[in-house]
């Protein structure tokens, strides 16, 4: 793929949104020139599923769950991290290649290679909840019992399609999704759209947009926010994200064909290349 100059951001004001691997985000935009604003507007939480883990493992390793679908690599860490501390790491590795697993893209399972796993089923790009229902469907799950772990919320359309086509569905919640506990970043964040001072923002996730939209909304400005947006160049990292926009107002001007922060970089550095001095 070509890339463009490292100058095609220069003098650019870009916010991003980004509280997972945020550094690796802002230094793609810095190395092109952009001036990056970040407002972290999401907050992992771990949960207290201690008393959910050990049946999990119970079931996994006695060949009850047949089938395991794990959302995220964040998800697949903070399981196997909770397995540690009750000393059971290997009979969740062993009980895991025992059933089939299906990862939701490739950090699921880089995950799941990092610990031991490599009975999984990785879904097709764009890796939306789509990709993965489909790749569910090619599998008998009619006598079947499924272990979903998901990531910082339910997954309503993949946990009501599960309760119809398989036996049982035993769900896990390992965090949380919630608003950052200091909200001056992304309140400035928004001055700056407000005042048309922000020329890209950037979106990585869906609910990246539900919590922006929901921080303006707290502070009366989410109808003068979404106007705003639609005068900076918006990029969503994928079709998951690029819908929570639209349903917000607000239509995206990027969306990489490939659902990874490079090729969003690149499209956003494509853009302003080509533009007209």
């Amino acid at each position: 793929m070509n890339d463009f100059p490292k100058t095609s951001l220069l003098g650019l004001r870009v916010g991003i949104l980004q509280s997972r691997d945020v550094h690796h985000l802002s230094k793609q935009l810095k190395i092109r020139g952009a001036h990056v604003i970040s407002a972290p507007v999401l907050s992992e939480q771990p949960t207290d599923c201690s008393l959910e883990i050990a049946p999990l493992i119970d079931a996994l390793t006695a060949k009850n769950i047949h089938v395991c679908v794990l959302q995220t690599g964040v998800g697949v860490d903070a399981l196997f991290k909770k397995a540690v501390l009750l000393g059971r790491e290997d009979e969740l590795r062993d009980g895991l290649n025992q059933s089939t697993c299906v990862a939701r893209g490739p950090k699921p399972v880089g995950a799941l290679r990092k610990r031991g796993v490599t009975n999984y089923r990785q879904i097709a790009s764009p890796y939306t909840t789509y990709e993965l229902i489909d790749s569910l469907c090619d599998i008998e799950l009619a006598d079947s019992n499924v272990a979903v772990i998901h990531y910082g919320e339910r997954n309503e359309k993949l946990t009501g399609l599960l309760a119809t086509l398989s036996n049982t569905v035993f769900e896990l919640f390992v965090y949380r999704w919630e608003l950052p506990e200091n909200l001056d970043p992304i309140s400035h964040l928004i001055d700056e759209v407000l005042n048309g001072k922000v020329d890209v923002i950037a979106f990585t996730s869906q609910i990246q947009v539900r919590h922006l939209m929901a921080i303006a909304d707290q502070l009366g400005v989410k109808h003068d926010l979404t106007n705003a947006i639609q005068n900076t160049t918006v990029a969503a990292i994928g079709p998951t994200c690029a819908t929570a926009l639209r349903r917000m107002g607000v239509t995206p001007d990027i969306v990489p064909e490939h659902p990874k922060m490079g090729h969003m970089v690149r499209e956003i550095s494509k853009r302003f290349a080509l533009a007209p001095a």
